[in-house]
């Protein structure tokens, strides 16, 4: 069988390619990170599941190559060592693809050509399993799992056109657009190297000539548009925790242990904005008691608790989710409780029973009451009022949410390169030269700061009991009283007026933030033409308190 290769390109189509093309084509990316970042590309697109591309070696054992063919030709992936026909400084083919089938060399010469317009001839669709086609050797070893994707149906359109000759005219002759639209190409090329942004692939289609003869031409494959990156991955824990009862409440002197029953079902994670499970949760004291759980309720026995003393529990939350994106995935919180104590308010008063009249006693009542006499009562010394109060401290931290905003404004200078063809007399690539020119651009850029981890502690103390009591009356008993007692009834008496100092009714906003714009501070710059660039940023962030 005849071998015959299609490969003809004219200047005046390439620097039509759009930027996006250009791109893959303006400088060489070493070749480890061009299968890094093809590999990711192709996960991303739904192509794979499994990198594709290997940085040391194909599926036949030859290794990545860095030969010095391949320099300044489209960032190919290649494997190998270019083999074939050598003519005109250029090899046949370029080494391997990654499935090891030869990889063509698109500047080699043709070995033939044609006055009919390729577009026209009896293309045959599916050729990995076409039965005209599935035997020709030059599918070999690519089992086609790139075949029939319709992404790559503009960049096997683009290119055709790269391969097409012109007409008299200036217009694309063999593949114009208005035949490309006609049919889905992606059908019809067997695709033994995918392309990727930043490289280009390469595939192979078949025709039949009306004698039943099949001849090949090699499809190189423009690079596709960048895709959309996935933004990293973004998340949260908040841990919260709440008492829900103190057993008992109150310890009489002398006595020792409560139950307190915590409650940490408030406390959330989320990732990218979707809620996800908090799937351990570890209960513990200063005390050095833990207790690992997954239950958002706890029983913490506090065996050390007595009667007035302020004890911290505290839990520290973990979500699995949060962990295995390789974000923060543990918070604590904290909650302080107060146990009371028990037994009733003592009380000190002092009275008086003595023989009228008041200050001009007759006698001495130690010493005996006459039973005709008459008597006074008097309170001589009491407590305006009595009074038993609880309370409790609650301290812990809360978390912030801190934005700030910055405007970048860059400059810079872009260079566009693109390839100017070298033909012979006849039309056919011989050569190939770089051309560039610098366009200047600029930009203003407001960025937002999110800190979602500002942290303040905070305090306060919540009043779980109080009562207060004034003075009604007194009531002295005595057996020389008549009925035994007398009840006296205060005169003058003010009763006692509760007045609670809140000091802040909002406690926490004691922890202070505050959202700023900080002031633009940016630059651009370039290094020399011939250079790699690079980027130098002046960036200082105020306004956090």
């Amino acid at each position: 069988m005849i071998k015959r290769v299609l490969l003809i390109c004219l200047t005046a189509y390439l620097i039509l390619i759009t930027v996006d093309v250009v791109r893959a084509l303006d400088q060489d990316i070493p070749k480890p990170e061009l299968v890094r970042i093809a590999n990711q590309e192709l996960k991303r697109k739904g192509l794979v599941r499994l990198d594709y591309f290997s940085d040391k070696e194909n599926d036949g054992g030859r290794s990545l190559s860095n030969n010095e063919h391949l320099e300044g030709i489209r960032n190919l992936i290649v494997y190998g060592n270019p083999h074939g026909t050598f003519s005109q400084d250029r090899y046949r083919y370029l080494g391997y693809t990654m499935e090891d089938d030869f990889f063509t060399n698109f500047l080699f010469r043709n070995d033939a050509t044609s006055s009919t317009a390729l577009v026209y001839r009896d293309w045959q669709i599916d050729p990995f399993r076409n039965p005209n086609t599935r035997n020709e050797k030059q599918i070999g070893n690519s089992q086609g799992k790139f075949n029939n994707k319709s992404i790559f149906e503009d960049s096997i359109r683009e290119g055709l056109k790269l391969i097409s000759r012109l007409d008299d005219n200036g217009n694309i002759f063999d593949f114009p657009e208005e035949e490309l639209k006609k049919r889905q190409w992606n059908e019809y090329v067997h695709v033994y190297q995918p392309p990727t942004s930043v490289s280009w692939g390469s595939g192979i289609m078949f025709h039949m000539t009306s004698d039943g003869r099949i001849w090949y031409l090699t499809v190189p494959m423009a690079p596709l548009e960048l895709d959309d990156v996935p933004p990293p991955d973004t998340g949260t824990i908040k841990a919260d925790l709440k008492v829900i009862s103190v057993t008992p409440e109150k310890l009489a002197d002398g006595e020792r242990g409560v139950m307190v029953t915590l409650d940490s079902s408030g406390s959330t994670a989320t990732l990218n904005d979707e809620n996800v499970a908090i799937t351990a949760r570890r209960y513990f004291d200063s005390a050095g008691n833990e207790y690992p759980t997954t239950n958002d309720t706890f029983v913490f026995p506090v065996s050390y608790a007595q009667p007035g003393s302020l004890i911290t529990l505290n839990v520290r939350v973990f979500s699995q989710a949060l962990s295995e994106a390789g974000i923060g995935a543990t918070d604590e919180a904290s909650v302080t409780i107060y146990v009371g104590r028990e037994g009733q308010i003592e009380i000190d008063a002092t009275g008086k029973l003595a023989a009228d009249a008041r200050g001009n006693e007759k006698f001495d009542v130690l010493r005996g009451i006459p039973t005709t006499e008459s008597l006074y009562a008097n309170i001589t010394d009491a407590p305006q009022y009595l009074a038993d109060v609880e309370y409790r401290a609650v301290s812990g931290k809360i978390r912030y949410k801190v934005r700030v905003e910055c405007t970048y404004k860059l400059s810079w200078e872009v260079e566009v390169r693109y390839t100017d063809y070298i033909r012979d007399e006849n039309g056919f690539v011989i050569g190939t030269t770089w051309r560039s020119r610098w366009e200047p651009h600029s930009e203003s850029i407001p960025i937002r700061y999110t800190y979602d981890d500002i942290d303040r502690d905070y305090l306060y103390y919540i009043i779980d009991h109080l009562e207060i009591y004034g003075l009604e009356n007194a009531v002295i008993e005595n057996e020389c009283l008549p009925n035994g007692s007398i009840t006296l009834t205060p005169r003058g008496y003010v009763p006692p007026e509760i007045i609670i100092d809140r000091n802040n009714s909002n406690y926490l906003e004691n922890a202070k933030t505050k959202q700023a714009n900080l002031p633009d501070k940016a630059t651009m710059k370039l290094k020399p033409v011939g250079e790699d660039s690079y980027v130098t940023i002046d960036k200082k962030v105020q306004g956090i308190m």
